[in-house]
């Protein structure tokens, strides 16, 4: 089993030195003298032991030494960053576009930057036609409310000379002097007059032409207030200050109409300050939590750059994720601010870094170091390092805080029973097999490290300077 160990890491060591760019291939050269190098080391260490009678072949193993750093808890996800607002330009006229006064990139004011220009020839004919028709009906009431005054005024006269014609008459049936058949028809003519003169409305104490006229006003002036606010919005003014960052108008084209089913003519953004919106996961969101510092990195960025931001705002509800149908997943979108936007535009994808929780200055070990006891116990494999330089295995259960991706967080709990003022050394990644006592080879590892780090430096450097030479030196 030693033997196969070894073997596997030669193989390993092969295997990682026969990948690579096109650059480490030139060196193929220099990378078989360092495997040989590598080779020569492992045959000495079986030699050497060997030759000192030590019969038994020990399992190397790959250690670390215990240290401090830095460990976070982070939440990440991808979003688009864009200007903190936003504003798409559209239009409902069916009518050209005569002209487009702005391009891409130019700032606009709010209120004061005419952007386009519709063709307003046909609104005007049509905001006359509509001002005629609401002219009209206000005349043809104002007309009609003359004409009831008039015949309301005539129709309270005749009411008022039918009943004193029934009065009179009423006077002389009683006397017998005319008969029940002429206070009859005195009867008949009050009632009508009376009919004439209800047929007149009154509104408010005041006589009114009739509900009719109104309802033709109010739909004359609808009509004449919508064609003047087409007119009005043919002339496209930029209803925020910002950037234009799209301009799909063009000229001779109907503003109405959509290109490749998208009405927008003109797209303007607040790009003094950018944002990030993010879907965050619903099984993540729980770590997220307004104000929480966030680490942005994008492609436009360069390797390893990253600009900061804030969580500013989570939205309360959440929503299904987009482009999976057959998922039950939600995600609750998230808004992060850029507080110095380094090289990032709008309208690109960037990686946000949520931190949720961070430490500096405490131990930190690779997760994979961290194993189970089968009892619920976490615990880790220490290399005790005897006067003869032996290592033995010991096991210890350990508490663990923050865990990031690929580290976690060793409390000083842990190592209450060990002199923390010396080397601490343990096993890179939990080996079950690895028993309590167990006598281990943690140097082999070690130099082969070491000299993987040092060739790897070669290679670094050499690959460099063959860069400096093809380019010229520059």
């Amino acid at each position: 089993m030693p033997t196969n160990s070894i073997d596997d890491e030669v193989k390993n060591i092969l295997n990682q030195n026969s990948t690579g760019s096109k650059k480490k291939k030139r060196l193929a050269k220099k990378t078989k003298i360092a495997i040989g190098i590598i080779l020569a080391l492992i045959a000495i260490v079986f030699i050497v032991r060997l030759f000192t009678g030590n019969k038994k072949m020990l399992i190397p193993v790959d250690s670390e030494v215990l240290s401090k750093g830095h460990i976070e808890d982070s939440v990440s996800v991808t979003g688009p960053v864009g200007g903190t607002d936003s504003v798409t330009i559209t239009s409902g006229i069916h009518a050209k576009i005569t002209e487009i006064r702005v391009k891409e990139g130019d700032e606009v004011a709010e209120g004061q930057t005419i952007l386009a220009q519709i063709d307003t020839e046909e609104l005007q004919s049509k905001v006359e036609t509509a001002k005629g028709q609401y002219e009209l009906a206000v005349a043809q009431k104002e007309e009609k409310a003359k004409n009831d005054q008039i015949g309301y005024t005539k129709a309270s006269q005749a009411l008022a000379q039918a009943q004193l014609d029934y009065n009179r008459k009423a006077e002389l049936v009683a006397g017998g002097v005319v008969p029940q058949s002429d206070l009859d028809a005195a009867r008949s003519t009050l009632n009508q007059a009376q009919s004439d003169v209800d047929q007149y409305k009154f509104k408010d104490g005041k006589l009114t032409p009739g509900d009719s006229y109104d309802i033709q006003i109010n739909n004359a002036k609808l009509e004449l207030e919508r064609l003047e606010k087409q007119l009005e919005d043919a002339t496209l003014i930029a209803p925020i200050s910002g950037t234009v960052t799209r301009v799909y108008a063009k000229v001779g084209r109907f503003a109405d109409q959509a290109v490749d089913n998208n009405p927008t003519l003109i797209t303007i953004e607040k790009l003094d300050k950018l944002e990030l919106n993010l879907a965050v996961s619903e099984y993540s969101i729980g770590k997220v939590k307004v104000g929480q510092k966030v680490l942005i990195s994008a492609d436009i960025l360069g390797k390893g750059n990253t600009v900061e931001g804030r969580v500013e705002k989570i939205s309360p509800s959440g929503e299904p994720k987009e482009g999976s149908s057959s998922s039950s997943e939600r995600v609750i979108p998230v808004k992060v601010s850029i507080k110095d936007r380094g090289g990032l535009i709008s309208g690109i994808g960037a990686k946000a870094s949520i931190i949720s929780e961070e430490k500096d200055d405490v131990y930190v070990v690779p997760i994979a170091a961290v194993g189970d006891d089968g009892n619920g116990n976490s615990v880790m494999q220490f290399i005790t390092v005897t006067e003869e330089g032996k290592g033995i295995i010991k096991t210890v259960k350990v508490e663990t805080g923050i865990e990031g991706e690929v580290q976690i967080e060793l409390l000083e709990s842990s190592l209450k029973d060990m002199d923390t003022s010396k080397e601490i050394r343990y096993v890179a990644k939990y080996d079950p097999n690895l028993v309590e006592g167990m006598e281990v080879d943690y140097g082999t590892m070690d130099a082969m490290k070491a000299t993987n780090a040092e060739q790897g430096q070669s290679v670094e450097g050499q690959a460099t300077s063959e860069e400096k030479v093809n380019d010229g030196g520059n």
